[in-house]
């Protein structure tokens, strides 16, 4: 091994144009060589967040078909209530542990005037990047109420949490993860 590495400075310090010949390549007549291609520089795909859309109370059925076969979180909220973005929080930090999950936003404020505020709110939500996002349509919003959960009376926080067979169970207030840890292992006993 030392030989041939002294044999490679020997030639190197006699003959100090061989690293350059060997480095220079011949040359194509111009009228033979191709040319360069100038590739544009590809970026990642920004993944953008569903768009805010309204939802009627027609359309619960199909909103929560979405994603047949699995479980659904449905997050009901207000952009005046204090509790509601601390338990949307909450929903989130536990939907990153189990991403299976798909979480469901529906706003009760009205769409027609609200949907600026409501996609700014949303924005600062540090929602999963598939949150579906909708907000009631409905000039009445029991109507929308009813739809979504014949129980509900109205109070917020409101979630549904949907297992993978449909079925639906109901929650107000401040969910704890012990809450949903609880449905989850339930959800997973029945399946």
């Amino acid at each position: 091994m030392t030989r041939v590495f002294l044999l490679l400075i020997a030639l190197w310090l006699c003959c100090p144009a061989w690293p350059a010949a060997q480095a220079a390549q011949p040359q194509l007549p111009p009228q033979l060589q191709l040319p360069q291609l100038q590739l544009p520089q590809l970026q990642p795909p920004q993944l953008q967040p569903p768009q805010l859309q309204p939802l009627y109370a027609a359309d619960v059925g199909h909103m929560l078909a979405q994603t047949p076969g699995k479980p659904q979180i449905v997050e009901i909220w207000s952009l005046d209530c204090s509790y509601c973005r601390e338990n949307v929080e909450r929903i989130v930090a536990w939907q990153t542990k189990h991403p299976d999950v798909r979480l469901t936003m529906v706003a009760m404020d009205s769409f027609d005037d609200n949907a600026p505020m409501l996609e700014q709110v949303l924005a600062t939500m540090q929602l999963p990047p598939h949150t579906a996002r909708h907000a009631n349509a409905e000039a009445i919003p029991d109507k929308l109420r009813r739809a979504l959960d014949t129980s509900w009376r109205g109070e917020l926080p409101r979630t549904l949490l949907i297992d993978a067979r449909g079925t639906r169970q109901g929650e107000s207030g401040l969910l704890s993860p012990d809450v949903l840890d609880r449905w989850r292992r339930q959800r997973a006993d029945r399946e």
